[in-house]
């Protein structure tokens, strides 16, 4: 099924860039150019990658990246 038409990103391309080894919803928008342009499929690719690895969410003013 195309998660991102502008793209044309299907889902088998999000789930084999995330069994190459993507570990993130960027990494997965860097490998296959979902949600690159219009954005509108981020909600359904970002619900496909936390399948497989769980989304960290902080509340603003938190950089995850410093823990």
């Amino acid at each position: 099924m195309i998660l991102c038409h502008c793209s044309k990103v299907t889902d088998r391309a999000i789930e084999s860039a995330l069994d190459e080894g993507a570990s993130s919803l960027e990494e997965v928008r860097q490998l296959t150019r979902a949600g690159r342009c219009c954005g509108g499929c981020l909600p359904a690719v970002a619900e496909l990658v936390s399948r497989r690895i769980p989304l960290r969410i902080a509340p603003a003013g938190v950089d995850l990246a410093a823990e």
